[in-house]
């Protein structure tokens, strides 16, 4: 008998228990999350990179990149060059700008060099989104700037992530279990990259697939993200598409469940758009959610009674 026709019309029957974050004594923790400024080409590359130049092959999409004030130039009195952030320590008056990629466009530098200017050199951080190395000179490479600012740090650890899968996500997903035994996905948004925003290593995930009138649910962690998932033996074009999402690779840690009869009517109730890679679940959804994976692990009791999902 599948596990579908044994649970067709019975229900989990899981009790929720409120848990709560505790806080913590002592100083709060800051981290630095990364916000969208500014994404443009690097203006004037066949100036400073000859066509056969060993420089390109350093050059990748993700490669660090740094902005210098150039206050000396004299064609244009915002200019701000582009180098590689391993070629640069800081200090615009010793930097050799022989050793630059290009610029930021007249049209993009303005308010960068002002912010330069009044020392916030530091609140930037950029890198390289688009790169080719051949064709037109002014699209070889695009970078994207953000601006960093400190921030408490909040303790999500006790915390589920949820995402409503797709009919091809779901496809992937068995496909990449039964063959690798995790599952490759790719989360990100356009102007929100390297932040809290998205799931970090360790983090729990609960992914949910809408089947007919059935719902089927994976507890998985995050084994890797970025270019830690090559040694996945994920490609490294894969892991760098320009497409301003992040790749991961996710482990599964229990499921799938097959919920049916009440508790899918349930779990048809809440709202399921809300379930985001970029935001946390509630602690009682998240509660909700590691009941059902412990009672349907560990005991496996079928019943017609369920709490209101939150």
């Amino acid at each position: 008998m599948s596990k579908k026709e044994n649970t067709e019309n019975s229900v989990l029957r899981i009790s929720l228990c409120g848990s709560h974050l505790s806080d913590e004594e002592g100083a709060p923790k800051y981290i630095t999350k990364k916000m969208f400024f500014k994404e443009c080409p690097v203006a004037g590359v066949s100036f400073h990179i000859e066509r056969e130049d060993e420089l390109w092959d350093e050059l990748h999409e993700g490669v660090e990149i740094a902005l210098v004030r150039d206050r000396n130039n004299q064609y244009d009195r915002n200019a701000v060059a582009v180098a590689l952030a391993d070629d640069y320590d800081g200090n615009p008056d010793d930097f050799d700008f022989r050793y630059i990629l290009g610029y930021i466009p007249k049209s993009e530098n303005a308010e960068i060099a002002t912010m330069l200017d009044l020392g916030y050199a530091e609140k930037f951080s950029a890198k390289i989104t688009t790169y080719k190395r051949y064709g037109a000179y002014n699209g070889r490479i695009r970078i994207t700037i953000y601006l960093e600012s400190l921030v408490e740090e909040i303790d999500h650890s006790n915390q589920y992530r949820a995402w409503v899968l797709t009919d091809g996500e779901y496809e992937s997903l068995t496909s990449n279990l039964d063959e690798y035994g995790f599952a490759k996905f790719r989360f990100g948004a356009f102007g929100i990259t390297d932040s809290d925003y998205f799931p970090k290593v360790g983090e729990k995930m609960v992914l949910v697939y809408h089947k007919d009138d059935d719902y089927i649910c994976y507890l998985m962690r995050v084994l890797a993200e970025g270019d830690g998932c090559i040694a996945f033996g994920v490609d490294r074009d894969e892991v760098f598409a320009c497409d301003c999402r992040t790749q991961y690779i996710l482990t599964n840690v229990a499921g799938p469940i097959v919920i049916t009869g009440e508790v899918a009517d349930i779990m048809s109730e809440s709202d399921l758009a809300k379930y985001s890679d970029q935001q946390y679940l509630s602690e009682s959804k998240t509660n909700f959610f590691k009941n059902l994976f412990a009672y349907a692990r560990f005991t496996c009791e079928i019943s017609n009674e369920m709490p209101d999902l939150p």
